[in-house]
């Protein structure tokens, strides 16, 4: 049990800087940065501490604790935890920590429970989504916040990328995926947990299909083929 097992670190490993630099450039990127910092302003105003679990080079963690938050980012791939600690003395920040560590079990790392705890587009890669749900309830305050993201099997891009990869192999990271889910479906997953979702946003990477979809006002959870879920625990 894998955050991503070991043949799958390796990927992500040697395209650690080349992912920093996506950040910076693609409008994918760029939209995903937008809705995620959106939702952050608001989740964050009362919380103290943060788990950013799959950081990746910290555009999140650091994002947070530049707010003043206590936070403690996980990767399990060495580069990208090399990648934080640079940058956290570059920013002289103190109250950011950074871990190599795989979920579900987060082993080797003793971590406090935190008011928030965010997850972007990394739980679909994770090969036991029930036993990382149970780490992160363990992990969440009471009136906590969890704030993940999942591929959107709703969605039309999803269809015809499923079709596609079954045919062509196409996109290759897509082999990786394992949970491709609805609003739904992930509820019904928290539910076993004791977890409720709250709200959702749908949000897209652009695509050619996606204007023309869009233009044709298909409704939204058709079109966006990714959904970030903001999670409480049920009271």
């Amino acid at each position: 049990h894998h955050m991503h097992p070991p043949n799958e670190v390796k990927p992500f490993s040697d395209t650690a800087e080349q992912f920093k630099n996506l950040y910076s450039h693609a409008s994918d990127f760029q939209d995903r940065v937008r809705i995620w910092t959106q939702i952050l302003d608001r989740c964050a105003i009362g919380a103290q501490s943060a788990i950013d679990l799959g950081c990746g080079s910290g555009v999140f963690t650091f994002y947070l604790a530049e707010k003043g938050l206590e936070v403690d980012g996980i990767d399990a791939a060495d580069r990208m935890i090399e990648l934080c600690q640079q940058e956290k003395s570059r920013r002289a920040l103190h109250k950011v920590n950074f871990f190599k560590s795989e979920l579900p079990a987060l082993q080797n790392v003793k971590l406090k429970k935190a008011d928030l705890i965010i997850s972007s587009s990394v739980l679909e890669y994770v090969e036991d989504l029930h036993g990382t749900l149970e780490t992160i309830r363990n992990l969440l305050r009471d009136n906590g916040i969890l704030v993940v993201s999942f591929p959107n099997s709703y969605s039309i891009y999803r269809r015809i990328q499923r079709f596609t990869f079954a045919i062509l192999r196409r996109p290759k990271y897509y082999k990786y995926v394992r949970h491709i889910l609805s609003p739904d479906s992930l509820a019904k997953m928290l539910d076993k947990h004791g977890l409720i979702i709250r709200e959702v946003r749908y949000y897209a990477h652009r695509s050619p299909l996606l204007r023309v979809c869009k233009m044709l006002q298909f409704p939204e959870k058709y079109t966006e083929n990714l959904f970030v879920a903001i999670i409480g625990r049920k009271s």
